[in-house]
């Protein structure tokens, strides 16, 4: 199947940090399996309601047939992903009618995510004490999470469920693209689990690294990204797109 990996990038500092980090770690991916890379630059919809929104929800919008026409396939990828050069491919398994994705609730395992999040819930005084416990009891009792940083798409299957979304749902600062585009693919049963190594979220990582060892060296968090980077296949620096700045250094030494 034709396939490519795709992203978008917005405005100066994102085009930069994936030309000068991320980008040669995609095209090594991409040559040695055959995949082509196509980094949107220029938005997709000029809308005003558009421009009210955070650029991230136009990847709701890449199976159109001005990008995706003569794919079978589509591997969406957010801009602030490097790839571990020995990952195997990610549409691997996948079957064409189904959306290929992690279980963010499951990263690294469901234990050590419900930890983060309680103590992330217990880092934010202003939720007060009935905020805090709703969102303990959220976390201990986590329903699958669709995490849409990484996703194996099909234009022929999957491009009126993910346009339905973008045009039906408004952004809000507590429910993003991620919360309505996963309901809708859980809702109609698209939802394939990949290996969870395909979308390994620093954010995570770091904070549970920082439980055993303090991270409070630039040293140390290179080394940490190293050990990341051989473990994991794309490594996910949402939250925490600072981080990216050392990549360079935690990949070539």
């Amino acid at each position: 199947m034709r396939t490519a990996l795709v992203t978008i990038i917005l405005g100066r500092p994102y085009q930069l940090a994936w030309r000068e980090v991320c980008e040669s770690t995609w095209r090594a991916h991409a040559e040695r399996h055959g995949y082509d890379v196509i980094a949107i630059d220029m938005p997709l919809d000029t809308s005003m309601r558009a421009a009210m929104r955070p650029p991230y929800w136009q990847k709701l919008l890449v199976l159109r047939p001005d990008i995706a026409g003569g794919y079978d396939r589509i591997v969406w990828i957010d801009a602030d992903i490097i790839i571990n050069p020995a990952a195997p491919a990610v549409t691997d398994g996948v079957p064409v009618e189904m959306i290929g994705l992690t279980d963010e609730s499951r990263f690294p395992s469901p234990q050590e995510y419900r930890e983060v999040q309680l103590r992330l819930a217990h880092g934010h005084e202003r939720l007060g004490d009935l905020g805090r416990s709703a969102f303990a009891r959220a976390s201990a009792n986590m329903l699958p999470i669709p995490q849409t940083g990484v996703m194996v798409l099909s234009p022929a299957h999957h491009r009126e469920i993910l346009e339905e979304v973008y045009h039906t749902k408004e952004h809000d600062i507590l429910v993003s693209e991620q919360v309505y585009a996963g309901r809708a693919i859980l809702q109609h049963e698209l939802a394939h689990w990949i290996d969870q190594r395909f979308n390994a979220l620093v954010f995570f990582l770091r904070d549970i690294e920082h439980q055993r060892a303090a991270l409070d060296t630039e040293p140390k968090l290179i080394a940490a990204m190293r050990k990341w980077i051989s473990h994991y296949y794309f490594l996910h620096f949402a939250a925490v797109q600072d981080l990216l700045s050392l990549a360079p250094q935690a990949l070539h030494q």
